[in-house]
C-alpha cells in the first residue's frame, strides 16, 4: 500500500456519537497540515448509524467512516489499521479530546523503527469522582511499571502511536479481548517481548471525558479484571511474568496516591473509591477464570453478568 500521509488517526466507537462528535471536533482544530493526515471512525456495531455525524464534518476534516459487526475496541482498531494510509498509526477513543499540538507532540515524522509513542492524557472531568479515580489509578499503574523497568509496562490504547509497519509486523491487537480491557496491555507487553521500546510523549496531550457514574466505575473495573485473566493466560508460558503477583507496597503506593489529590473529605473519596476498584478487578477475575473453565458455555462480551 502506498503510504504518502504521515498520520492515520484511528478511533474505534459504539453508540457514542456526542462522545465523537466532540472528538472529531478537537481533530479539526490540530495544528498539524490536514493534507498531512487523516482520520478513521469504525464504528464496532452502533444500533445507529454514524454516518450523520460523519457527514457534518467531511467539509472540515478528512475523515472517513468504517463498519463492522461488534467485536471489541481491539478487532475495530486493527480494522482501521488495514485500511489506514498513513505511515504512523495514531489511536485515539472516541470519549478523548485531542490538544491542538497533539500529533507535533508525537513527531512530524514519528520515531525510530521498533519505537512505541505514548502520550499523555488527563481527566477531562476533574468534578466527577469517579472518573478522577479512574484516571489516578491508571497513572499510577503506568508510572510504577515504568519506573520499575518492568516488562509489563504499558501505555493505554487511547493515546497510541506506532508506525504502521511495525504494527502490522507483530500482528496488531489481540482479539481475544473482545472488551475495553487489558487488550493494550497485552500490546505493549508482546512489542517489548519482541525487542520493541516504549517512549513517552508528554507534549502529545489528550483529554478523557469518560463520564463514569460509581455503577459504569464498577463495570469498568470489574472489566478490567476479566481482561487481565486473558492476558496472564496469553503470557502464561513466559518464565519473564509468570510468577509474579502483585506485592503490599504496590497497594500501599496505590493508596498513598489518593492523599497526593486532595485532603480530607476529596482524599478519603479517592482512597475509598480506588479500594473499590481493586474489589471489582478481583471479582472480575474471578468471574472470568470461572467461565474460561467452560468452554462451551455461552461467553458474554461485556459488563456484569
Amino acid at each position: 500500500m502506498n503510504r504518502e500521509l504521515d498520520y492515520s488517526v484511528i478511533i474505534p466507537t459504539r453508540n457514542r456519537p456526542l462522545q465523537l462528535s466532540r472528538c472529531l471536533s478537537s481533530l479539526a482544530t490540530l495544528n498539524y497540515p490536514q493534507d498531512r493526515f487523516e482520520v478513521l471512525v469504525i464504528d464496532d456495531g452502533s444500533t445507529h448509524p454514524l454516518e450523520p455525524v460523519i457527514a457534518g464534518w467531511n467539509s472540515r476534516l478528512p475523515v472517513r467512516l468504517l463498519t463492522q459487526s461488534h467485536g471489541g475496541p481491539a478487532r475495530a482498531r486493527n480494522r482501521g489499521a488495514r485500511e489506514a494510509s498513513g505511515r504512523w498509526l495514531a489511536f485515539l477513543d472516541d470519549d478523548c479530546e485531542a490538544a491542538p499540538g497533539w500529533l507535533h507532540g508525537f513527531g512530524d515524522t514519528g520515531a525510530a523503527p521498533r519505537e512505541l509513542l505514548g502520550g499523555a492524557t488527563q481527566n477531562g472531568i476533574p468534578h466527577r469522582p469517579c472518573s478522577v479515580a479512574s484516571q489516578i489509578l491508571v497513572e499510577y499503574v503506568c508510572r510504577a511499571l515504568w519506573i520499575q523497568k518492568d516488562p509489563l509496562a504499558f501505555f493505554p490504547s487511547n493515546n497510541l502511536a506506532v508506525s504502521s509497519e511495525d504494527f502490522q509486523r507483530i500482528g496488531g491487537f489481540s482479539e481475544r479481548f473482545p472488551l475495553a480491557a487489558a487488550e493494550d496491555r497485552e500490546f505493549c507487553y508482546r512489542w517489548s517481548k519482541e525487542g520493541g521500546h516504549l517512549s513517552f510523549r508528554a507534549d502529545a496531550v489528550v483529554g478523557h471525558f469518560h463520564h463514569l457514574t460509581l455503577r459504569s466505575f464498577w463495570r469498568q473495573h470489574f472489566n478490567y479484571g476479566r481482561g487481565s485473566h486473558t492476558f496472564r493466560q496469553i503470557r502464561s508460558a513466559d518464565p519473564r511474568t509468570r510468577a509474579r503477583r502483585r506485592r503490599g507496597a504496590f497497594y500501599m503506593g496505590l493508596f498513598l496516591s489518593s492523599l497526593r489529590t486532595g485532603r480530607g473529605w476529596t482524599a478519603s473519596r479517592n482512597l475509598l473509591l480506588l479500594m473499590l476498584s481493586q474489589v471489582a478487578y478481583g471479582f472480575g477475575f474471578v468471574y472470568e477464570c470461572h467461565v474460561s473453565l467452560r468452554p462451551t458455555a455461552k461467553r458474554k462480551s461485556g459488563g456484569i453478568p
